[in-house]
C-alpha cells in the first residue's frame, strides 16, 4: 500500500476503564484472502421438569427457540454483548425466572432452570436506573424469587413472569454505588413499578502501594538520532525502586561487532577493538577473527581483551590484520542427544561461556528453543520445544547450538547501570533516576484499574517516547490457606479483575470471585481445571492463569504508530481463529481504506499461559513481543518490519512499531462519555515529532480542556466539545 509521511499522534484516554488505546499490524501484501465473517458465540443450557419450553433471548439481540426433549437449548450466532435469557411456558414458573448473561469472545453455559406446575396469575416488576450510569448494570431479584436481568441504555429494567409475593431488587455495578441500595417489591394482584436507583461513580484513590509489583514496559521513540522500541520487565518494590529482570531494543545493539585498531600477532594474549563497540559481554567472552575462535576476558571501559587463549574450541591460532573484523560468538554444542520430548539438556563447557544468564532463545538446527541458562552449569532448563512456530525435534550430540535474540538486532541483557524510581502521587506517576532521564519517561499516568501506566517526555539525547506499562497480576496470601477453604484474601496491592478470576497457587488452580475493594476472592472451585487442592501457606504467590482460549476465536481492533523510514498510524479491525491465526476485515492508514480486503496475515498469535506474553509465530513478526492485559482485553506490544536485514538498522531502512491489539468482545455503557476527568498523551512522529499532554473533564457529556503541556510540538484545544461511546467501545 502507498504509505505517506504524515504527522501522526497516538491519544490515551483514562477514567473508569480504558477508552482508548492503540494497535498493529503489518500492510505489506502478501497476505491470504480469508472470510470477513466476524466470529460468534452461543449460549446453551437446560430446563429440567418440562420440555417444549421458550426460551426469549432479550439485550444485544431478540430471538426465542425452544428446549428439546432432554430440556436442552442452544442459541447460536451471537455477537459478545449482554442478554438475558427468559424460560416461558403456560402453567409453570421457573426458578430462576430469568438469568442476565454476558458474552465476551466465548461460549456460554447458563445454570439449569428448574420449572414448577403453578396456573396462578403472572404480573412483573420494573423500575429505572440513573445517575452516573445507566447501562450495564445488573439487577438481581430475590425473596420469593431468583432472577437478573440487565438495564437497558436507558436505565430500564423489566422481571416478566411472577406470581404474588414479596421480593427484593437490588442494582449493582463495579466501580459504582446505588441509592436505594435495594427495594422491596411486593406483588399483591397487579404489577409493581419500584423507586428508581440512583448511581454514582465511586471515588479513586491511589497510593505507592499501586506500584508495587511487575510492569511490562513497551516504549515507541523517534529523534533526529533516534527512531526504535524498547521494552523492559521491571520488578518495582514497596518504596517504587524498580530492577530490571528483562531488557530487549530494536537498536541499542547492532550486531556484536568490531575491528581490530591493529595487526593481532599469532601469539598475542591481548588486544583491543575500535571504541565503537561497547557492547560485547563484559568478563568472559569468546570472539571469532576470519576462522579463528579466541576466549578472553574482556572489559568495556577499556575495550580491552585480555588473557586469551588462542585457537579456541578446535579452530587454528593466527595473524590477523588492522581493520579486521571481531565478532562476538554466542555459539555452542550440544554435550548429548537431546530427545525431542525433553525440557532441559547441558552444552559442552568449553565450547562457549557468553550465553546469557537466565531466559533465552537459543537454534538448534532448524528447532527453536526458550528456555533458562545457567552459565555456572551450562544447564538449559525449563525449556518450551518448537518455540516461536518452529517444530520440536530430536538432535545429536555436538549440534550446534546458537543462541538468538528475540530481535535480531536487540539486547536482552539488562543494562548494567539501571537506576529507576517510581513515585505515586494522585494518578501522576513520576519516574526518577538516570535510567528514566535516559529513556525519557518523566511524566506518566495510572488508569482507574491500576495496572496500566502512560506517558511521554523526552530522553536525553532529544529523542521523543510514548511509553505504556502493563501490570503483571500477581499477589500473595494474606494468610494460610486450607485445603477446603472457599474464600481467601490478598494483599492490598494486588488488583486483580474484578469478577470470576482463575489464580494458581504452587500447582493449584482455583476459580473465585474477586472483589478489588475487599481483596477477597469468594465462591472458590478448588483444585480447579484437573488440578489438586491443597494447603497453602501465608505469602504464597497467587498469580492470574491465562489460557489459550484468550487469543483464540476473538474479534479485535487494532491500532499502531510505525517510525522509521515510514512515519504513520494505521487501524484496522479482524479476527482470530481457533488456533490464533490472525485475519483482517478492514485497514485504515493515512492513504485510506485497503480495497481488498478480507486477508490473513499468515500468523499465529502464541500466548504463555504462565506469563502472559505473546508472541508471534512466523519469521515476519519473529521481532514481536507483547503482553495480554489482566482483564485478558488488550495486548500491547513492540515490533521491527523489514527484519530480514539486520544491518539495515544502521542505515535506517527498519521500521518499528509500538501495537496495541484490543480483543473488542465486551459491551460498554453506551451513550455521553463518563463524567469524570480524563489524561491524554499524544506522541508526534512525523515530520514535526515530539509530544503532549492535557487533561479533559466530562460533565454529562459536555468536555473542556486544561493547558496542553508539549515539547516540540503545538496542540491546539476546543473550548468545549462533547463526546460519547457506542457499546461496542467506539469513542
Amino acid at each position: 500500500m502507498n504509505k505517506a509521511r504524515v504527522s501522526t499522534q497516538i491519544l490515551l484516554y483514562f477514567l473508569m476503564m480504558l477508552l482508548l488505546i492503540s494497535g498493529c499490524t503489518n500492510t505489506s501484501d502478501d497476505f491470504i484472502v480469508a472470510s470477513s465473517a466476524p466470529n460468534t458465540y452461543s449460549i446453551s443450557g437446560t430446563v429440567s421438569g418440562i420440555t417444549g419450553v421458550t426460551i426469549n433471548l432479550t439485550g444485544a439481540s431478540t430471538t426465542s427457540v425452544k428446549t428439546d426433549t432432554t430440556g436442552a437449548f442452544n442459541i447460536t450466532g451471537l455477537a459478545s454483548g449482554k442478554y438475558t435469557i427468559t424460560p416461558v411456558k403456560a402453567g409453570y414458573i421457573f426458578t430462576p425466572s430469568s438469568v442476565a448473561v454476558t458474552v465476551s469472545g466465548g461460549t456460554v453455559t447458563v445454570p439449569d432452570f428448574a420449572a414448577t406446575s403453578n396456573s396462578a396469575a403472572r404480573y412483573s416488576i420494573s423500575g429505572t436506573v440513573s445517575g452516573a450510569v445507566k447501562y450495564p448494570v445488573l439487577v438481581t431479584l430475590s425473596d420469593d424469587g431468583s432472577a437478573t436481568t440487565w438495564t437497558d441504555a436507558n436505565g430500564n429494567y423489566t422481571f416478566t413472569n411472577l406470581v404474588n409475593g414479596s421480593y427484593t431488587v437490588t442494582p449493582s455495578l463495579a466501580g459504582y454505588t446505588f441509592a436505594l441500595v435495594s427495594a422491596a417489591a411486593n406483588i399483591s394482584g397487579s404489577n409493581v413499578t419500584v423507586p428508581n436507583f440512583v448511581s454514582t461513580a465511586d471515588s479513586i484513590t491511589y497510593s505507592q502501594t499501586d506500584i508495587e509489583g511487575i510492569w511490562n514496559i513497551n516504549i515507541l521513540r523517534k529523534g533526529t538520532a533516534r527512531k526504535e522500541w524498547e521494552r523492559f520487565r521491571i520488578s518495582v518494590d514497596s518504596t517504587g525502586v524498580a530492577s530490571c529482570i528483562y531488557h530487549d531494543s530494536s537498536t541499542k545493539v547492532i550486531s556484536l561487532i568490531d575491528t581490530l585498531p591493529a595487526n593481532l600477532a599469532s601469539d598475542a594474549t591481548s588486544f583491543y577493538v575500535r571504541a565503537g563497540a561497547t557492547d560485547f559481554s563484559t568478563g568472559s567472552v569468546v570472539v571469532k577473527i576470519g576462522s579463528e575462535k579466541i576466549s578472553c576476558t574482556y572489559s568495556q571501559s577499556t575495550h580491552q581483551f585480555t588473557s586469551c587463549t588462542r585457537g579456541f574450541y578446535g579452530t587454528t591460532a593466527a595473524a590477523h590484520l588492522q581493520n579486521d573484523t571481531v565478532i562476538e560468538v554466542l555459539e555452542a554444542t550440544l554435550s548429548a542427544v537431546l530427545p525431542i520430548g525433553a525440557t532441559s539438556f547441558f552444552i559442552n563447557a568449553g565450547t562457549s561461556t557468553n550465553f546469557h544468564e537466565g531466559v533465552v532463545v537459543v537454534q538448534i538446527e532448524g528447532e527453536k528453543i526458550s528456555g533458562t541458562y545457567d552459565q555456572a552449569t551450562h544447564h538449559f532448563t525449563s525449556c518450551t520445544r518448537g518455540f516461536n512456530g518452529s517444530t520440536a525435534v530430536a538432535h545429536l550430540q555436538n549440534v550446534a547450538v546458537t543462541e538468538i535474540r528475540n530481535n535480531p538486532t536487540g539486547e536482552t541483557a539488562c543494562p548494567s547501570s539501571f537506576n529507576l524510581t517510581l513515585t505515586m502521587a494522585s494518578s501522576v506517576v513520576t519516574p526518577s533516576g538516570t535510567t528514566a532521564a535516559d529513556l525519557g519517561i518523566t511524566h506518566m499516568t495510572m488508569t482507574s484499574s491500576k495496572n496500566f501506566i502512560a506517558g511521554t517526555s523526552t530522553s536525553t539525547d532529544s529523542s521523543y517516547q510514548l511509553a505504556v506499562m502493563q501490570k503483571e497480576m500477581r499477589g500473595i496470601l494474606s494468610a494460610d490457606l486450607t485445603v477446603d477453604a472457599t474464600s481467601f484474601s490478598v494483599n492490598a496491592g494486588a488488583n486483580f479483575p474484578t469478577g470470576t478470576v482463575v489464580v494458581l497457587i504452587g500447582a493449584e488452580k482455583i476459580s473465585g470471585t474477586y472483589n478489588p475493594a475487599t481483596h477477597q476472592f469468594t465462591a472458590c472451585l478448588r483444585g480447579f481445571d484437573g488440578t489438586t487442592a491443597g494447603s497453602h501457606l501465608q505469602d504464597a504467590e497467587v498469580a492470574l492463569v491465562y489460557s489459550l482460549f484468550d487469543v483464540q476465536n476473538k474479534n479485535f481492533v487494532y491500532h499502531q504508530l510505525q517510525v522509521g523510514k515510514i512515519n504513520q498510524w494505521e487501524r484496522a479491525a479482524g479476527q482470530t481463529d481457533a488456533g490464533g491465526a490472525i485475519r483482517l476485515t478492514s485497514l485504515t492508514s493515512p492513504s485510506g481504506s485497503a480495497s481488498d480486503m478480507p486477508k490473513a496475515l499468515g500468523v499465529t498469535f502464541v500466548l504463555n499461559t504462565a506469563t502472559g506474553r505473546v508472541d508471534m509465530s512466523g519469521t515476519t513478526y519473529e521481532s514481536f513481543q507483547g503482553f495480554l492485559s489482566d482483564d485478558k482485553k488488550t495486548i500491547v506490544g513492540t515490533f521491527t518490519d523489514n527484519i530480514s536485514d539486520p544491518a539495515a538498522v544502521d542505515i535506517g531502512q527498519n521500521d518499528y512499531h509500538l501495537i496495541v491489539f484490543q480483543m473488542d468482545d465486551q459491551t460498554y455503557p453506551a451513550g455521553a462519555l463518563p463524567d469524570g476527568t480524563y489524561v491524554a498523551h499524544l506522541l508526534g512522529i512525523g515530520s514535526q515529532f515530539g509530544w503532549g499532554y492535557f487533561t479533559s473533564t466530562v460533565a454529562s457529556g459536555a468536555m473542556t480542556f486544561g493547558p496542553p503541556t508539549t515539547d516540540k510540538i503545538s496542540i491546539t484545544l476546543p473550548t468545549s466539545t462533547s463526546g460519547s461511546i457506542s457499546a461496542s467501545g467506539v469513542v
